[in-house]
């Protein structure tokens, strides 16, 4: 009996021990995949902070905005770190992001300061071409000089950057009425000028008519007081334009 018993006892404490070597073989196992899951998220975290700190000299802030909101996704997506270092990587993380976010914002501030400055320029033209237009300019020579800087206007008004939607509209519009209100002018200001040479033209070539008319004559006396007359007449008569003046001019004299 005391050997049986004995032998029971040895099988026993063998299936003990292959009991215990199982579980610490276990603890040991499930240890090793602790550490390395540990080890992944905190090199996944590291990897999300580096690439925070490289983009400080990003210049696209659109990649900037969307590789920051990723990064936020992916760092709450992460598994635990080791405790005693999560603090010091959650700084960094933040401080990385702060960083961006600040950059963002300086951003759109200079870009909103930027098209502030666009609107006043554009504003400033609009206040020009309406002064401009409301000059009384009375010869070709004025209508001239004021259109080449309407032109320039025009020319400058595209090299202005952009400005806000909601106030485009209406300095464009702004813009494009005193446009009009200038070449309006102007197309009356030829219509008259054009009808006032017409008027002189008539004028000049019934002075040539009438000059003629003392060309073959004898009356040398007569006919010298006549043209005199006539020619202080074409004086006041005024200019005909320049599709007729010089003709007209060299038919009379």
């Amino acid at each position: 009996n005391d050997d049986i018993e004995a032998k029971h006892l040895a099988k026993i404490r063998a299936e003990y021990k292959t009991l215990v070597d199982k579980f610490y073989y276990n603890i040991s196992i499930n240890r090793e995949l602790k550490e390395y899951d540990l080890a992944k998220n905190l090199e996944l975290r590291e990897k999300i902070i580096s690439k925070l700190e490289e983009l400080k000299d990003e210049k696209k802030i659109k990649d900037i905005e969307l590789i920051l909101s990723a990064s936020r996704e992916q760092w709450e997506e992460c598994g635990p770190v080791d405790h005693k270092i999560y603090g010091d990587l959650r700084e960094r993380y933040y401080a990385a992001s702060k960083v961006l976010h600040k950059k963002i914002q300086d951003h759109y501030a200079a870009r909103k300061e930027e098209m502030r400055n666009n609107l006043s320029a554009k504003q400033a033209f609009v206040a020009e071409v309406v002064e401009i237009g409301s000059k009384d300019l009375s010869n070709g020579k004025d209508w001239k000089k004021a259109t080449e800087r309407i032109m320039q206007i025009r020319e400058e008004w595209k090299k202005v950057g952009m400005i806000e939607r909601k106030a485009h509209d209406k300095v464009w519009e702004e813009f494009r009425a005193a446009m009009d209100v200038f070449f309006g002018s102007k197309k009356e200001f030829h219509k008259e000028q054009k009808a006032e040479f017409e008027k002189q033209r008539k004028a000049k070539e019934e002075l040539i008519e009438q000059a003629s008319q003392w060309k073959d004559s004898e009356e040398w006396r007569n006919g010298a007081e006549a043209l005199k007359k006539l020619q202080a007449k074409w004086k006041e008569v005024g200019y005909a334009g320049p599709k007729h003046e010089n003709r007209l001019w060299e038919k009379f004299r």
